[in-house]
């Protein structure tokens, strides 16, 4: 084959291929680097996203950690008050004192006083302090508390007589230990 086109042509439409090239990797360059930038700004939006969602539950569990922590805080100072509450209960047990004196009490005895005494190196006593018509109502009284539980023991301590008009009256006082629970 055989080339009639002029050199002068040649060399220009060499020099128009040559620019048409570099204008053509130009915009292959241009376009790739721009998809690549549209890739990358989609990728960080996208991880942004993740993150915030991410941020959201790791927000949400340290709240309930701490939700959680402070229950626990209150489950132990209930703890702490309740095993303080059972350090301080008492070794006697004043309701059934109460109710072995009543119930132990005879119908013609009328009490005038029940206190309780305490001494920190003896257990306490309770000191009955009453007024009968019969003293004989007395001793069995003094009796059946001494036989009762939670008593460990009773004593008279004073009786005395006084007279007015026919009547009899016998005023006492009594000492009664009481045993622990």
């Amino acid at each position: 084959m055989i080339n009639l086109v002029p050199p002068e042509i040649k060399k220009l439409k060499g020099v128009r291929s040559l620019g048409f090239v570099l204008t053509l990797g130009y915009i292959v360059v241009t376009s790739a680097l721009l998809l690549g930038l549209a890739g990358l700004t989609t990728y960080n939006y996208t991880q942004k996203i993740a993150l915030g969602s991410q941020q959201a539950e790791l927000d949400r569990l340290v709240a309930e950690k701490n939700k959680n922590k402070t229950i626990i805080d209150q489950a132990a100072l209930i703890q702490s008050r309740v095993k303080s509450v059972a350090n301080y209960r008492s070794a006697y047990d004043w309701n059934q004192v109460l109710m072995a004196i009543a119930s132990g009490t005879p119908t013609n005895i009328r009490l005038t006083s029940v206190k309780i005494s305490s001494d920190a190196d003896k257990p306490p006593t309770v000191a009955i302090n009453g007024e009968t018509g019969e003293r004989r109502s007395i001793i069995l009284f003094k009796d059946k508390l001494a036989q009762t539980k939670p008593f460990s023991g009773a004593s008279i301590s004073s009786i005395t007589e006084s007279t007015a008009d026919d009547n009899k009256t016998y005023t006492f006082s009594m000492s009664v230990g009481i045993a622990k629970k």
